[in-house]
């Protein structure tokens, strides 16, 4: 697995021609879209981070191509020939690099309520994120794992919101409306509501392609803020979870808010903010931590199972080939374990813990999401064919995923009890 083909012009030259072949065949690249070396693999294709996965399956079992595991975890190239160069041992050229963020974004729901509770000093958005590590994902009948479904409500963090900041968090979207009925309500309300006032509205961020993300999802439902502008024909929006905000024409705006794969909104008054007391942070904490399992990591596994044994729990039958498929959600919800930085965060603040204990674990959080992306490319494998050896991997991974997640909430509650033992002595 680790073997790379042996360096060479020539060797190069055929692992791009490679590339070319397999994102024409396997991916479906229509002939009219131009492919040469420094075509970018996602901004310029269009490539979500599954079908990048996808494109890396097909190098390896259509043309023999050894695939390193800097290729499966997708940071060591962003054009085809960067790709090539992973493939074929070469030092792959470097982008820009990226601006660093102090504050890690994993879930848009949560993003846009935190961004009032960072605007004041006497108060701490981390805890929030305490409920994002093991948040809800959908398992639906025939065992695809999904981020987005009408049975979510955001319910539970609705009342901790309000229970940690003092904040009622209430939907102004009316299921018994028409789409039309609702958009007039939003704009009503984007003209009346004063300024600490906040109107979150989902929308199909697909819908919206001058507003770039990397995994080009399709759809893509996605929570921002909306405010009015001076000019009808203008809104700002600001997207707390991908860091961007901007004015944007309303009728984009409406065009990816009117879309059949999303509803929904909430509005929430910064006025209301108070300091939170510690009681309540050490009861979420409490209800937000599971030390007997792993959701995600057991949604997945229960999936790949079925879908070997080619039937659902409840007696569905499944395709081995839908595998893919079912797990097409999985980048979107492991990058909520990143909340683990958060808790981990405000413990080691609150504390003043070692920050070098504080950085590995921050080492061991990454390792856990870039699990999933390993599991995933292999589980795309399995997909193609049966494999036991495949299947094995997967197994393995997973089960490793388990354990390192474990540790993480074991350390998270050992550090939750100093705490609780420092505010309640």
């Amino acid at each position: 697995m680790i073997a790379t083909l042996p360096v060479s012009p020539a060797t190069r030259e055929s692992v791009i021609d490679a590339i070319y072949r397999s994102l024409r065949g396997a991916l479906d690249v229509p002939d009219d879209v131009p492919l040469h070396p420094e075509t970018r693999i996602q901004e310029d294709l269009g490539l979500d981070s599954v079908s990048v996965l996808s494109l890396i399956v097909a190098l390896e079992m259509d043309f023999g191509l050894a695939i390193p595991e800097t290729a499966i975890l997708k940071d060591a190239f962003v054009t085809i020939s960067g790709l090539a160069c992973v493939l074929t041992g070469e030092e792959a050229p470097t982008a820009e690099p990226a601006e660093v963020f102090e504050d890690i974004k994993v879930h848009c729901f949560i993003s846009c309520l935190c961004e009032i509770v960072k605007a004041y000093e006497y108060t701490d958005h981390r805890p929030f994120y305490f409920g994002v590590w093991d948040s809800e994902a959908v398992v639906t009948d025939d065992c695809r794992i999904t981020n987005h479904s009408d049975t979510i409500t955001h319910d539970f963090f609705r009342k901790w919101f309000q229970l940690l900041y003092g904040v009622p968090v209430e939907p102004w979207h009316d299921t018994e409306k028409s789409q039309r009925e609702n958009l007039a309500r939003l704009l009503a309300i984007l003209e009346m509501k004063p300024p600490l006032h906040q109107v979150m509205v989902m929308l199909d961020l697909y819908h919206l392609p001058e507003r770039e993300n990397r995994f080009n999802k399709d759809p893509f439902p996605h929570y921002v803020l909306l405010e009015k502008t001076e000019d009808p024909e203008i809104l700002f929006m600001s997207d707390p979870d991908f860091r961007w905000e901007g004015e944007l024409p309303t009728r984009r705006v409406i065009h990816a808010i009117d879309q059949p794969t999303v509803s929904g909104g909430f509005v929430f008054d910064a006025e209301k903010l108070t300091a939170t007391d510690p009681a309540v942070i050490g009861s979420y904490f409490k209800a937000c931590l599971i030390e007997d399992r792993n959701p995600l990591t057991d949604a997945v596994r229960s999936s790949v199972e079925a879908y070997v044994a080619g039937i659902s729990p409840d007696g569905r039958p499944l395709l081995l080939e839908n595998l893919e498929g079912a797990l097409f959600d999985v980048p979107l919800l492991a990058i909520r374990k990143y909340a683990y930085e958060h808790g981990l965060a405000f413990f080691w603040r609150e504390l003043s813990l070692d920050d070098d204990e504080f950085e590995s674990w921050c080492d061991v959080v990454a390792e856990l999401v870039q699990g999933y992306t390993q599991i995933q490319y292999r589980a795309i494998k399995l997909s193609k064919e049966l494999d036991v050896g495949v299947l094995r991997e997967i197994r393995q991974l997973l089960h490793a995923q388990d354990q390192r997640e474990f540790r993480i909430k074991r350390r998270l509650k050992e550090a939750y009890l100093l705490w609780d033992s420092v505010h309640f002595p």
